[in-house]
């Protein structure tokens, strides 16, 4: 339910990213057979689809298979591209939510750059900055020096219409959510106002770049080169695009990490949502 709530309020109404990607069950029980039948057709034939076939290959006779059984396909009709309407914050959106948990859970959320855009790679490293394992800033303070929370983490989740930034803390029993967020902005305003030791940023680099060559371990499971060349495809920087991308990483600095957090990330405009146990006053 937090993240159903946080997509309202962080999109516009008519935007694709503000309703859950299964839909409601209102609009599943309202689809007529034509209706499904119609989208089938229109999004699912060659036109609108790209194929990869990765690992020790012939060539040749791999691409005579795929054109034996997927070229009869035929095409279907042009698929618009999408065109969303812009997404703005322009003020902080506040939300509690009481459910049938047993802590408190803090949720502090920001617009922020589209995948593959400038920033959003910035935005990667400052996550793992603030909570990527036990020596990150938010940890530390939150879950082994005060012990005021059971977890935190931060991450950038890049969408192909934009993308979005977000934090979560759980607090520890007899704790709340408000003194998390205090300690959270803290450590916010310490960012923005004096960027994060060289270090901080190499670490989160060398642990992207090792996860970059972990994934091209594999051939065929999820997130292996076949789906990395798929990826890239789909996003338009080519199949051969994994360099570039990870020199999206290795070439930033301190000041980018510092300049990113004061540019996406400013106090005044994002969501933030609590959810408080039930019958909690």
């Amino acid at each position: 339910m937090a993240s159903i709530e946080i997509d309202k309020m962080l999109w516009p109404a008519t935007h694709p990213y503000s309703w859950p990607t299964i839909g409601y069950m209102e609009d599943l029980t309202a689809a007529s057979h034509s209706d499904v039948v119609e989208f089938f057709k229109k999004y699912y034939a060659p036109n609108n689809a790209s194929l990869v076939v990765a690992g020790d290959i012939d060539f040749d006779r791999t691409r005579a298979l795929v054109e034996k059984w997927f070229g009869e396909i035929p095409r279907g009709a042009a698929v618009e591209p999408v065109a969303p309407p812009a997404a703005i914050l322009t003020g902080v959106q506040k939300t509690t939510l009481t459910d049938k948990v047993t802590l408190p859970r803090l949720y502090l959320t920001w617009l922020t750059p589209r995948f593959y855009a400038p920033g959003d790679a910035a935005l990667d490293i400052t996550s793992s900055v603030l909570a990527g394992g036990k020596n990150s800033r938010l940890y530390k303070r939150l879950v082994y020096d005060m012990q005021i929370a059971q977890d935190v983490s931060a991450f950038q989740q890049s969408g192909a219409l934009g993308s979005q930034f977000q934090i979560v803390a759980t607090a520890r029993s007899g704790h709340s959510a408000a003194e998390l967020q205090k300690v959270i902005d803290e450590e916010l305003d310490r960012l923005r106002r004096e960027g994060p030791q060289p270090r901080e940023v190499q670490r989160a680099i060398n642990q992207m770049e090792a996860s970059f060559y972990q994934r091209m371990e594999r051939i065929g499971s999820f997130g292996g080169k076949a789906d990395q060349l798929n990826a890239y495809m789909f996003a338009g920087g080519g199949p051969d695009y994994f360099a570039e991308d990870l020199a999206r990483y290795t070439s930033l600095s301190p000041s980018d990490i510092q300049s990113a957090t004061v540019q996406w990330l400013p106090a005044d405009r994002r969501v933030e949502l609590v959810v408080e146990p039930e019958g909690k006053k």
